[in-house]
Parts: C-alpha cells; structure tokens; sequence
C-alpha cells in the first residue's frame, strides 16, 4: 500500500510540475505574449496545489490513514432526550 503511494505520488508530481513547464517552454518559443502569460499563471497554481494533492493521495491510499479519515465521517446515532423546565415561582415586583 505505500508503494503505490509512493509510485502515485510521483506521477502526480511529475504530471503537475513537469508537464506545464513544457508548455511554458513551447509558449516563449512561439513568443505570444497571452499564450505566455497564460501558461505561467496555470503552472503556478498547479505547482502550488500538488502538496495538498500529494497529501490527499497518501491518506487514500494508505490503509490506516483511510480507516481513520472514514471514520471520522460516519455518525453514531445517539439518543436525545428534551427535557423541559418551567419555573413555578412568578417574577412579579
């Protein structure tokens, strides 16, 4: 299980980090100014999310991280019981 993990994970890497700065790459050879822009701006936030990516991988794939994510999700039905009160003394001055 930490194997693919660790195999997801550098994919992940690889095709969020890599793979948009061979676009950067392709778009200041065409040298258009937009396209430029455009490409640098999505590499960015695609290098800035891959943590948070990176970390939602290992707690799917990684059995006692999962049991305990679930787990924090399912809820115990438990009983309620209303209990009212009413004063019998008045407030009068």
């Amino acid at each position: 299980m930490l194997a693919y993990a660790i195999n997801t994970n550098v994919l992940f890497t690889c095709i969020f980090t890599r793979l948009p700065m061979v676009f950067v790459f392709i778009a200041n050879t065409i040298c258009n100014v937009h396209f430029i822009s455009f490409t640098n701006t999505l590499a960015t936030c695609l290098q800035q999310t891959v943590m948070v990516g990176e970390m939602l991988i290992m707690l799917y794939y990684v059995k006692p991280y999962k049991r305990f994510i679930m787990g924090l999700f399912k809820r115990e039905i438990a009983p309620v019981m209303v209990v009212s009160y009413v004063s019998s003394k008045s407030n009068k001055d």
